[in-house]
């Protein structure tokens, strides 16, 4: 549990500096990104396919989530998932109105993919639920996560210049950093669920 509590602290820290250093519309990094005044200029097509991918990712989060409410045993589950209810419901809002100002649709189910590990989930021995929540929810970060890079390839664009990025393009940098944080929490909270031998 000690385990537990040094990194939850070291993550929020460093997600709370990752916040900061984006709300004011630079990262300081290899580069810097700013906003664009106004926010007028259209998304790129690349970028616009982001929107949908992130809605269905933060509807992959609530699903598993509002079942790991249902039947997580330990604390741990039950807190996390609450967690992630409260942030993808807030980030739906908010993609919805990205979406809106670029009149796209966003999808209202998920994938057959999502579908079957959502099932393979629920299908889920009672006792082994917890850690199945676990290993659900890190493979669903980490493939939002793998988009989110394909998308923004921050790394390729940024070596040493500035970078000019609407707000819609700020928001997915700030998410993918909270997807980054979100998903070593799981890791660490199934890697205490594992060392108790549950």
């Amino acid at each position: 549990m000690k385990n537990i509590l040094i990194v939850t602290c070291f993550l929020l820290s460093s997600l709370t500096i990752f916040s900061c250093d984006s709300n004011s519309g630079q990262e300081a990094a290899d580069g810097e990104i700013t906003a664009i005044a106004g926010d007028t200029v259209s998304l790129p097509e690349k970028k616009k396919r982001l929107i949908p991918e992130a809605a269905n990712a933060g509807l992959m989060q609530l699903e598993l989530a509002k079942l790991a409410l249902e039947r997580g045993k330990t604390d741990d589950v039950k807190q996390y998932a609450q967690l992630m209810v409260d942030v993808y419901t807030t980030k739906k809002q908010e993609l919805k109105d990205y979406a809106d100002s670029e009149s796209i649709t966003l999808p209202q189910s998920l994938t057959d993919k999502q579908q079957k590990h959502l099932q393979k989930l629920r299908d889920t021995e009672p006792g082994e639920f917890d850690m199945e929540y676990w290993d659900a929810t890190i493979r669903a970060h980490k493939d939002a996560i793998d988009e989110f890079n394909d998308v923004l390839k921050l790394k390729k664009e940024r070596k040493g210049k500035k970078i000019e990025a609407n707000s819609f393009e700020l928001w997915a940098v700030n998410t993918l950093k909270e997807k980054h944080a979100q998903m070593a929490n799981a890791m660490a909270y199934r890697l205490d669920l594992k060392n108790r031998g549950a």
